[in-house]
């Protein structure tokens, strides 16, 4: 890469990162997303994935959080699986993750095997054909569809109820950064213990949090609120995730 394209990059970069959260007064957000910058373009530029870096795909300025955050002795559902599923299986007791991917899942499968990590317990769980022709509000958390075009005539009802599983207050860190979002959401939230959370990822997507006004309420749940550039992400994009903190 030449001098030229680094300084394409960070002027793209700046810009973006200026534009969405300098001028939209987030001072404290911008300044530890230019930090990144080093650190962003390594990972655009390098031909690693996620998996090899054990990296989650996250803004930056909440895997910081995390870092201090995570604790070993945690207990951690993710719904959507990657370099978040080796990354807090690294630093926490045991991770539960499911996929809808099949050729991600045999791909993710094999470096988890390979690598001899113990601690994973990683199942898939692919859309199904709908079985009748009835209209499907995607928007609808109970309707357990996709927004996403390359999902219509499936339904992630199984994928979305897999936490329903286990007791409530199970998990320490409940990661949603998968399909059907808002469906998880519905499901999750009984299953985090106090002073434990809740991640959702992309949660500028409207529809994800507006079936859900209760994590808006300050006597039970504290949000912290990310934005910014992501791993692989392009320079021109920034990403909203949000952490929301079970106290009642």
């Amino acid at each position: 890469m030449t001098n030229r394209n680094i300084l394409r990059d960070f002027v793209v970069y700046s810009i973006t990162s200026i534009r969405y959260l300098l001028f939209k007064g987030y001072l404290n957000l911008f300044l530890q997303d230019m930090a990144k910058f080093q650190q962003w373009r390594m990972y655009r530029v390098s031909s690693k994935g996620t998996l090899d870096y054990r990296i989650p795909w996250l803004v930056f300025s909440s895997i910081s959080f995390l870092e201090s955050w995570v604790k070993k002795n945690m207990q951690v559902f993710e719904y959507g699986s990657g370099g978040s599923t080796l990354y807090f299986a690294e630093k926490t007791e045991h991770v539960i993750s499911v996929e809808h991917d099949k050729s991600w899942y045999d791909h993710a499968k094999k470096v988890i095997l390979d690598r001899g990590v113990g601690n994973i317990h990683y199942t898939l769980l692919e859309p199904q054909p709908l079985t009748d022709s009835m209209e499907r509000n995607c928007a609808d958390p109970q309707q357990y569809v996709s927004c996403f075009k390359e999902y219509k005539g499936y339904e992630f009802s199984a994928y979305a109820n897999a936490i329903t599983h286990y007791p409530d207050d199970s998990f320490d860190l409940v990661v949603i950064d998968g399909r059907v979002r808002h469906s998880c959401i519905a499901h999750a939230m009984q299953k985090v213990k106090k002073n434990g959370a809740l991640l959702l990822d992309n949660a500028d997507r409207a529809y994800y949090l507006k079936p859900f006004p209760q994590l808006h309420e300050q006597d039970k749940w504290k949000l912290v609120n990310f934005i910014g550039h992501f791993p692989y992400g392009p320079a021109s994009v920034v990403n909203t995730t949000k952490l929301f903190i079970k106290i009642a």
